[in-house]
């Protein structure tokens, strides 16, 4: 948990980002965007992040936009599971209590279609 703590950190500040790459230790010159996989270097094949100093800071503002927008929609994910799931257990509840009081709401029709009165004896006389 606390590691997933600090990679949310990580990407959601561009400028820890850009201190938060490793050295290439291949020797790469430049990262290079490849034309199908982005994320990898073009001349070394490896990933964005191993191009401390070579790479350019759009470029990263440009990674870590996409991680951020990808982290934002699984917490939206999440949380809409977690209202889903909610929702589910409330109307179980409700459809547990509806049964159990169903005695108490038997006479409301009843009372209802009658005019508004109720089949009491309280309004008639000896």
């Amino acid at each position: 948990a606390a590691n997933s703590a600090r990679i949310e950190l990580f990407w959601t500040n561009k400028f820890t980002a850009m201190e938060e790459l490793t050295q290439n230790l291949v020797g790469c010159k430049q990262f290079v965007k490849h034309p199908f996989k982005p994320e990898k270097c073009k001349s070394c094949a490896r990933q964005w992040i191993e191009h401390r100093g070579i790479i350019s800071q759009s470029i990263v503002d440009e990674f870590v936009a996409k991680k951020q927008k990808m982290l934002a929609d699984q917490k939206a994910k999440e949380d809409e599971a977690k209202a889903r799931d909610r929702a589910k257990a409330m109307a179980k509840k409700t459809a547990a209590r509806a049964v159990e009081d169903t005695w108490f709401f038997d006479n409301a029709d009843d009372a209802m279609n009658c005019g508004g009165k109720s089949d009491s004896d309280d309004d008639l006389g000896f």
